[in-house]
């Protein structure tokens, strides 16, 4: 009799638990809305997204303000948002499959791939690999600046004009630098051509082949490219913030694969879960041990798309940011405590989305 009394109290206790949790999730949600708002409005933020995941679940998803700015077109939950440089973890991850299934490897050599742009390329690239284009360490240009490019029309040779960027980059000598490893859009137009050779197919092909595999929409370029009614990039002029029209970044594209791609906020939350999950080991795409090598296996703090360090609270962070001037991402993992966060912005607003990051961080854990 009493063992039954106590199973009916333990019933009791837990279904009291599971109603105050439900009680204070909600409240906790719309308390971190206000918060997101009241920083989206103090920054000049058009739209900030946001959300909080684990490895199975998304705890907190969310979008707060308006498409474009100066207009009462609202944000919606399926907004796509330009990632920018956080899209060096995509084309890492398509590399990272490609060598898993044996279509290339790591230390695979640029030129023994393209034989015909070593003459003329800088000897100091000679013996670059793959895994030195995707972790920075081939000391190629960065590029990361629009007056560094050629002209529109600077391309009008055979091959595509990814191919050609890329013979115009090794043109140019390495960049001279004591640090670990030099930041590099170009150096990932590099490496996507390696994975092209080597698959038959484009990289907007091995891309969307990704999609498939992990149930998600990669898309390419502005959003509001495709459809005028997504959120629009913005620009600053004379202190005011400026919603950017459709328009072709043609630069852009020769390193797209370093930061051309744009999704709606539950399949970029869907993504870093699959990135939790090998982490953790539970993922069927790569072991744990291939999801540790994106993430972690190259030294000094830079990996396979991916930055990565040690937190306050003694944890392992991989993380990336990302702007083409326009829109801004920051994605944040810590795998030991089953974690993923993401904000985003439709302006470059970079201390803005780091404000609001800080807020989560503080609020689920760190």
């Amino acid at each position: 009799m009493m063992e039954q009394w106590n199973r009916i109290r333990i019933i009791r206790i837990l279904t009291f638990l599971a109603l105050l949790l439900a009680a204070v999730v909600p409240a906790q949600s719309a308390n971190l809305k206000s918060i997101a708002d009241s920083i989206r409005q103090e920054y000049g933020i058009p739209e900030l997204g946001y959300a909080v995941m684990s490895a199975d679940s998304v705890m907190e998803i969310a979008t707060l303000g308006f498409k474009r700015a100066h207009s009462d077109i609202a944000a919606q939950p399926n907004d796509r948002f330009h990632l920018g440089s956080c899209t060096k973890a995509i084309t890492g991850m398509v590399a990272g499959l490609m060598v898993k299934r044996g279509r290339i490897q790591w230390d695979t050599k640029f030129f023994d791939l393209y034989p015909e742009l070593k003459q003329g390329s800088d000897s100091a690239y000679y013996n670059m690999t793959l895994v030195e284009l995707l972790s920075h360490r081939a000391r190629i240009q960065p590029l990361t600046e629009e007056e560094e490019y050629p002209p529109r029309d600077g391309f009008t040779g055979s091959g595509s004009q990814r191919y050609q960027f890329v013979a115009w980059v090794l043109r140019k000598e390495p960049v001279e630098s004591d640090e670990p490893y030099s930041y590099s859009n170009a150096g990932y137009a590099a490496a996507a051509i390696m994975l092209e050779k080597v698959s038959g197919k484009t990289w907007k092909e091995l891309i969307r082949d990704l999609g498939r595999e992990l149930g998600v929409d990669f898309g390419f370029s502005w959003p509001n490219i495709a459809d005028s009614n997504q959120p629009w990039g913005h620009d600053v002029k004379d202190g005011d913030l400026v919603p950017l029209p459709p328009s072709d970044p043609y630069r852009l594209k020769w390193v797209e694969p370093a930061g051309d791609i744009n999704m709606n906020l539950p399949d970029y939350a869907k993504f870093l879960q699959i990135n939790l999950q090998g982490l953790q080991g539970k993922s069927q795409l790569l072991n744990r041990e291939e999801f540790e090598f994106l993430h972690f296996g190259v030294p000094d703090h830079y990996a396979i798309g991916w930055t990565w360090g040690v937190n306050d609270k003694g944890h392992r962070v991989s993380a990336h940011d990302g702007s083409a001037d326009t829109f801004y991402c920051w994605a944040y993992i810590i795998s030991e405590i089953d974690r993923g966060y993401i904000v985003v912005a439709n302006s470059a607003n970079k201390e803005g989305v780091k404000e609001f990051l800080k807020v989560l961080l503080k609020t689920y854990g760190k």
